[in-house]
C-alpha cells in the first residue's frame, strides 16, 4: 500500500526533476516493500549508501514477507490446523530428519491440508464446516464429529492401527532430532 504522502506520481516527478537513475519499476517495487521514505535520499554519486544496502533491503523484504505470511495463516479457514502446528516462520525439522520421500511428502500434505479428509473435500463442495463429519464415526457410533486432522491423528477408530504405527515412527525419529516432550499423540509431534 502506498503512503499517501509519497505516491507513484511523486516518484515520477522526483525522477524527472532529479534525473534519478532508478527505473520506475524498481522504484515502485521499493515503495511497496517499505522503502518509500528512502528513495529521495539516494544519489547518483558513486558513494555507497549506508541506509540502502542489499542487507537492509533483504532484511525489510523478509520482515514484510513474515508479516504477510502470519496474517494469511491466521486469517485463512483452510489453514486452521496449520496455524495450530506452525507458530513461527522457520524451516521445519522434519524436512531434514525424515529421509523417506514418501513419508516426508505425506506429512507435508497433512500439515498443509492437502489431503482427502472431509474437512478438505467438503470445502470443495461448499459443505458447511460443521457438516463435514467423519463417515466412519457417523455410521459406527452415530456420532457426527468433524473429520479433520486432529480427529484423524488423535481419536478416530478407523485410523487406530495407522495412528499407532505413526506414533511409533515419530518416536523413533525423536532420537535423531531436537524434540522435547513425550509423543502422547501425533499432533504434539507436529507442533
Amino acid at each position: 500500500e502506498l503512503d499517501s504522502r509519497f505516491t507513484e506520481n511523486h516518484v515520477k516527478l522526483y525522477k524527472v526533476k532529479n534525473k534519478s537513475s532508478l527505473t520506475p519499476q524498481r522504484e515502485i517495487f521499493l515503495i511497496h516493500n517499505g522503502f518509500k521514505k528512502r528513495i529521495p535520499n539516494q544519489t547518483i554519486s558513486p558513494n555507497i549508501s549506508r541506509t540502502f544496502t542489499p542487507h537492509t533491503i533483504t532484511k525489510q523484504l523478509k520482515s514484510s514477507f513474515k508479516t504477510m505470511w502470519q496474517a494469511n495463516v491466521n486469517s485463512s479457514s483452510k489453514l486452521h490446523f496449520y496455524s495450530i502446528i506452525k507458530t513461527h516462520f522457520a524451516k521445519e525439522h522434519y524436512l531434514d530428519s525424515i529421509k523417506n520421500y514418501k513419508d516426508r511428502t505425506n506429512l507435508t500434505r497433512l500439515r498443509t491440508s492437502a489431503h482427502r479428509l472431509e474437512i478438505e473435500t467438503g470445502r470443495y463442495k461448499n459443505v458447511p464446516r460443521h457438516e463435514r463429519s467423519c463417515a466412519w464415526c457417523k455410521v459406527v457410533f452415530s456420532n457426527s464429529v468433524i473429520e479433520d486432522e486432529q480427529h484423524l491423528l488423535n481419536s478416530c477408530d478407523m485410523y487406530a492401527k495407522s495412528r499407532v504405527k505413526l506414533v511409533q515412527k515419530l518416536t523413533s525419529l525423536t532420537s535423531s532430532i531436537e524434540y522435547n516432550g513425550p509423543i502422547t499423540n501425533a499432533t504434539n509431534f507436529l507442533q
